[in-house]
């Protein structure tokens, strides 16, 4: 409908899956009004990836992509790769923010090699299916009644979709009791980097509860080069990222 920008559809090559796009460097708005009183806006769908997306290489240039609350914050801003058959172009900042994290591709991708974008390198044993596709719920403060979402795309030849979007206005901040936080606290550095994504958004949609704990965790200002431990640098970039979400007014 009107809500978005950009109404164009296509459909996959592989099993007719219909989303919308294709988008290359493009940015698509999603705009819904009239939202009943809320704290929370839950944002779900399914990111589509065609082509050779090529994650965080420094060698073939960046596949980035972003989805802004438009005068809000960011949500994500991130690096994806669909060529995880190759050893030299496997890796991908997702699912933490760029320029942190360096996963191989595909990492945290529900489907892959699946929507029928063929592509060759020459010869039948270096031809693929360079596709993959995403399920993401992100929860974030709001308590607008207009609310705008801006899903970004930043190469022509780096083609991507959506489908099954669904925005859910929430009444209440997630309550949690000191036990789950200290798991979520546990898990933000977690070895599993979507054990980790999960937790932080969950501490994001525990609002100014998560922002006191938060400060009896980071009580004084961390100089990130002091840092030594991988583990903890990682940790205090999604605790800095939690922080962005919730602070940053709607």
């Amino acid at each position: 409908g009107s809500e978005w920008s950009n109404r164009k559809m296509d459909k996959s090559k592989a099993r007719g899956i219909t989303y919308l796009g294709k988008f290359g460097r493009d940015k698509v708005t999603l705009s819904l009004g009239a939202l009943p009183n809320h704290k929370l806006v839950r944002v779900s769908f399914d990111l589509l990836l065609m082509q050779s997306w090529d994650g965080s290489s420094k060698t073939y240039g960046e596949s980035r992509w972003n989805l802004d609350v438009v005068d809000g914050p960011n949500l994500i801003q991130t690096t994806f790769g669909n060529c995880g058959f190759f050893s030299d172009n496997n890796v991908q900042n997702f699912p933490d923010n760029r320029p942190f994290g360096a996963y191989p591709a595909w990492t945290g991708a529900i489907e892959q090699e699946c929507l029928g974008t063929i592509q060759s390198w020459g010869g039948a044993n270096r031809t693929f299916d360079c596709s993959s596709i995403y399920h993401l719920v992100l929860t974030f403060p709001h308590s607008g009644s207009n609310v705008k979402l801006c899903f970004q795309g930043f190469k022509p030849d780096k083609t991507w979709g959506l489908r099954n979007v669904q925005v859910e206005a929430l009444s209440k901040f997630a309550a949690y009791s000191p036990k789950e936080f200290a798991s979520l606290w546990e898990k933000l550095a977690d070895d599993d980097p979507m054990v980790a994504f999960k937790a932080k958004w969950d501490l994001i949609a525990g609002g100014p509860s998560t922002v006191a704990f938060l400060a009896d965790k980071i009580p004084v200002p961390v100089v990130r080069n002091t840092i030594t431990d991988p583990r903890d640098a990682l940790r205090l970039h999604r605790t800095q990222a939690v922080l962005q979400v919730i602070n940053t007014p709607d």
